[in-house]
């Protein structure tokens, strides 16, 4: 794993013993998701979707999916509900890439 934080850009490279294939279904399907990262996941995967996670029942994040290719990348809007919260629903973007390696 890899970190990096440079400009307002945080940069965190993962390692994961799975193929693509494999692991895009864990960002694109809400009950494949809620298996890993919350308690309540809802997702619209498409470019301009929604998506909305309750990690915890008390901290929830949400967004809009803006691109989606399939086994390889996903980028959306990112942030956090509440009011005066730093980073605001939609405000930041966060982007997966997938890659296979060897």
């Amino acid at each position: 794993m890899a970190n990096e934080v440079s400009g307002g850009v945080s940069e965190h490279e993962v390692e994961i013993g799975a193929d693509p294939e494999s692991v895009w279904p864990l960002l694109t399907d809400e009950t494949k998701m809620a298996l890993w990262i919350g308690v309540d996941v809802a997702l619209d995967a498409r470019p301009g979707g929604d998506w909305r996670i309750d990690f915890n029942g008390n901290d929830i994040a949400g967004g809009k999916y803006v691109e989606v290719l399939p086994h390889s990348r996903v980028l959306l809007s990112w942030g956090w509900e509440g009011e005066d919260n730093p980073v605001p629903v939609g405000s930041s973007t966060v982007e997966f890439t997938l890659e296979a390696e060897g």
